[in-house]
Parts: C-alpha cells; sequence; structure tokens
C-alpha cells in the first residue's frame, strides 16, 4: 500500500519502520479492502476489541465499527489510496481513557484489569485440566503411547500456568524488597527440570558472598523463566546442557563491557546453555520489540520486555553468543545497601 511521498526530501522510510510505527501505535488501527473486510489490525485494535489481531482479519469492518461504537470506543474512519487499490482505514480510541501524557498509563492499567480477569478465568479451567492429566497419568500404563500423550498435555498446562502468571501481573503494581536471589535461581532450575527432556540437564552454579539486592522477586522469577525457556528452545532436543548461575560483581569506573552500569557492587545472574546460538545479526536485534527467531511465537515476555523490567530496577541485561557454541543472558542488578548479605 503506498502511504504517500515525502516530496524527495528527507530519509528514505523503511517498510519495517512502517510497519513498527503500526503495530505500536497507540491507537487502535483497523484497514479493509474494497470488499469491506479487515485485510491487518494491529496490536492496539485487537486489545480495544478483546481478541487477537488474526481473529480480526477477514471480517466485516462495519461490524467491528459497531462492535466499537457498543463497548464506547471513539472510531474515525478515512479512505487510503495506493499502488494495490482503495482502501479503508478505521482508528479505535477508548473514550473512558484521559487524554494527554496519562493517556498511555491509564490505557495500561485498564488494560491490565481485563486482562487479569480472564487470566483468573483461564486459570480456573487450567487447574481441572491438571488434576485430570494428573489422575489419568497414574493409570497409564508405563513407556505407552498414552503415557507419552499424557506427559505431552502435562507440558503444555505447565507452559500455560507460566503464562498465566504473567498476565496475572500484566499492569500490577511491583513490590520490590529484600529477596534472596539463591532461592529463586534454585525454584526455576527445578521447574526447568521437570518440563525437559532427559536429554537436556538442567545445573546450577551458586557463588558465595552474594550481596542482598531489593526487587520484585516475581519479576525476577519470569525473567529466568523466560530465558530458560529460550534456552531449552536452544539445546532441543538435545543433548545439552543448561546452567543457572547466581555470583557477586564489583564494577569500577571504566568497567568494559558492562556499558549503563554505574561503579558498585552487583549480583550477576547468568543463565547459559551450549545450543545452536545465534549469528552477529541475529545477536544486534535479539532485544528489539518486534523481533524474533520462533515461526510461532510462544507467547512468553519477550526478550524486549526482559530488558525493560530489568533496567526498571536499575540493572541491565547483556547477550554473548556462537552459533554453534550457546549462548549465555546476564542479568545485573545492583547489590542493596551494605549492611544486609545473603547466600
Amino acid at each position: 500500500m503506498d502511504t504517500g511521498g515525502n516530496g524527495g526530501r528527507g530519509a528514505d522510510v523503511s517498510g519495517e519502520l512502517i510497519r513498527s510505527a503500526f503495530e505500536n501505535a497507540p491507537d487502535g488501527v483497523l484497514i479493509a479492502d474494497a470488499s469491506g473486510r479487515v485485510v491487518v489490525a494491529n496490536r492496539a485494535a485487537a486489545l480495544l476489541l478483546g481478541c487477537s489481531p488474526d481473529v480480526l482479519v477477514g471480517t466485516p469492518l462495519a461490524a467491528r465499527v459497531l462492535e466499537a461504537s457498543a463497548a464506547r470506543i471513539e472510531c474515525r474512519r478515512s479512505v487510503v489510496r495506493g499502488a494495490g487499490g482503495t482502501f479503508e482505514a478505521a482508528f479505535l480510541r477508548d473514550r473512558a481513557l484521559p487524554r494527554g501524557p496519562d493517556h498511555e498509563a491509564a490505557r495500561l492499567e485498564a488494560l491490565g484489569r481485563a486482562a487479569r480477569g480472564v487470566a483468573h478465568d483461564f486459570n480456573n479451567l487450567l487447574q481441572i485440566i491438571v488434576a485430570n492429566v494428573t489422575s489419568a497419568r497414574v493409570d497409564a500404563p508405563a513407556s505407552s503411547e498414552l503415557a507419552d500423550c499424557l506427559d505431552d498435555a502435562a507440558l503444555a498446562a505447565m507452559r500455560a500456568s507460566d503464562l498465566v502468571r504473567q498476565i496475572l501481573s500484566f499492569g500490577g503494581p511491583s513490590c520490590p524488597a529484600r529477596t534472596p536471589l539463591a532461592g529463586i535461581v534454585t525454584e526455576v532450575a527445578r521447574l526447568l527440570r521437570s518440563r525437559t527432556r532427559e536429554t537436556v540437564r538442567v545445573e546450577t552454579e551458586l557463588g558465595h558472598d552474594l550481596p542482598a539486592v531489593h526487587v520484585d522477586a516475581a519479576r525476577v522469577h519470569r525473567i529466568l523463566m523466560n530465558l530458560g525457556t529460550n534456552a531449552e528452545d536452544a539445546v532441543d532436543p538435545g543433548p545439552g546442557t543448561i546452567t543457572l548461575g547466581l555470583s557477586a560483581l564489583s564494577v569500577e569506573d571504566g568497567t568494559r563491557g558492562l556499558p549503563g552500569l554505574a561503579p558498585g557492587r552487583y549480583a550477576r545472574l547468568r543463565v547459559s546453555d551450549d545450543g545452536r546460538g545465534m549469528d552477529a545479526g541475529t545477536v544486534r536485534r535479539v532485544f528489539d520489540p518486534l523481533f524474533t527467531t520462533k515461526a510461532t511465537p510462544s507467547g512468553g515476555l519477550g526478550l524486549s520486555v526482559v530488558r525493560e523490567i530489568v533496567a526498571d530496577h536499575g540493572g541491565i541485561v547483556t547477550v554473548e553468543s556462537v552459533q554453534g557454541e550457546g549462548t549465555t543472558f546476564s542479568v545485573y542488578l545492583p547489590a542493596a545497601p551494605e549492611g544486609s548479605r545473603i547466600g
């Protein structure tokens, strides 16, 4: 679709940049073809209408506009002409949300409340599935096809449970406190062992004299689970090893390789694998919000969100990877004031 020119002046606008602006627009956007059916929708539109973008594609734009009106969403429409023909665009905005600098924060808070409500309902259904799978697994013959199918179902339920915990935290308040990171590392390692293949080992390496840190334990847990899940994918189907580490680090003025860290004492969380690794181009883009190497996204946090959470705690996250040799993600979190140590 032709989005118009810039009169031959200024920098060229790449298709990737246009796509990024479309996907990250604060308002919902629906675009329909000459037949009146939606051909593309951004994430904001899907959130406002309570479904995924894929569900919106192919549906009548007029019906979606009526749905938006019923949901108290302001809708403006315009005609867009380009090389591909004539299209109609609809722009959606929630009337209930304030304008100005607080608009985005209020929108995220409202979406967070809605997401947590859906997650609670889903979690209730999930518990029934888990209970029945567990019961059936006890009666299934050992080393049978039925047992394998039930194990796969249990694994899927566990991954769904992880996703529910992420949704329940979306837009929720942060609860930082002095936290023993060694306990979080041990718990995440246990969860990973319970769901990985027998050909994949999960190990821990815990240092000594570890500094106390002031963090939201639930968010740090989710960070490690997300990085651990990525490591699982990297070593699948095995054999391979995933290592979760925790150590202390002192950063001096001019420390190389750790930009953004002020001098001081830090806790370093490390998730390493000896899987397929990444090439230099992938490493450069791995924290981009719209970038993924997975054909089907897993629904996890995403590395851009991991970086944002770490930054909220005053730290940084780095990645080192060699194609064919493995990957290491390191999370550096500042130590709490002196006077308390753990580990």
